[in-house]
């Protein structure tokens, strides 16, 4: 074989490793399915001891950031993808996401990429759920991101259906909170400022419509009603009357 060519085809095959991420810029799906399994095998049973994980975004949340210092930032992002905020569910394929707009505290509407298990968890999102920011310290750096909260459940009494919060003085301690004081169940990814012309969110939205516009009380089975319960125990009651005017 001509030297030459065989450089060529060393060069190829050294950038094709070293690029090989998804489109997204995370992990490719290989390292995906090891730092997920090696995650579930060795945290799940820490952070749901009764294996009830009903909107338990929280505690995941929670946990990746202990270990946080650990991670770079893509390491960190990647552990994000494994489970959705809404339900509790766990993620083990990285195609399961849509992009949405969600309410920012700042009053600005956000774009970016969600996680979820299944769509009616994308809607709860864009209606019940706001968008702040938190940062962590990473093994390299601190990292600012946008994250996703509620108002604390533990305010109120829990939904029957939930038994994974741990409350004290009515807040939840196996949580953790933004600067301004609200509970973070996940990650908004690829964040952006929401512009209708550039961002297309039709199907989703068309998908979305008569969830959204369903009274909380009408609605009926799957993990995101009890989320919808579960959040409607101390909504932000500031921006909830922002938004609707």
């Amino acid at each position: 074989m001509n030297r030459y060519l065989l450089v060529l085809i060393i060069i190829f095959l050294f950038l094709c490793i070293c690029f090989n991420k998804n489109k997204d810029g995370y992990i490719n799906n290989l390292d995906r399915e090891r730092y997920y399994t090696k995650f579930m095998d060795t945290y799940y049973e820490e952070i749901f001891p009764d294996r009830n994980r009903n909107a338990g975004g929280p505690m995941f949340y929670k946990k990746i950031s202990e270990i946080s210092g650990d991670f770079t930032e893509e390491e960190f992002n990647l552990h994000h993808t494994f489970y959705c905020g809404v339900s509790g569910s766990v993620i083990k394929s990285d195609g399961q996401y849509d992009y949405i707009k969600v309410h920012g505290l700042d009053g600005n509407e956000y774009y970016g990429r969600y996680y979820r298990c299944c769509w009616p968890c994308l809607c709860d999102i864009m209606k019940y759920v706001y968008v702040d920011k938190h940062t962590v310290q990473l093994k390299d750096k601190e990292y600012e991101h946008y994250v996703l909260v509620i108002g604390d459940p533990c305010n109120k009494e829990l939904p029957d259906e939930v038994s994974g919060y741990k409350c004290m003085n009515k807040e939840t301690e196996n949580g953790i909170r933004t600067m301004n004081n609200h509970l973070i169940i996940g990650v908004l990814h690829d964040v952006e400022l929401y512009n209708e012309l550039e961002h297309d969110i039709e199907d989703v939205m068309n998908q979305c419509e008569e969830r959204m516009n369903t009274e909380p009380e009408r609605l009926m089975g799957g993990m995101g009603d009890i989320f919808v319960k579960l959040s409607l125990n101390n909504q932000i009651k500031e921006l909830e009357q922002c938004y609707s005017e």
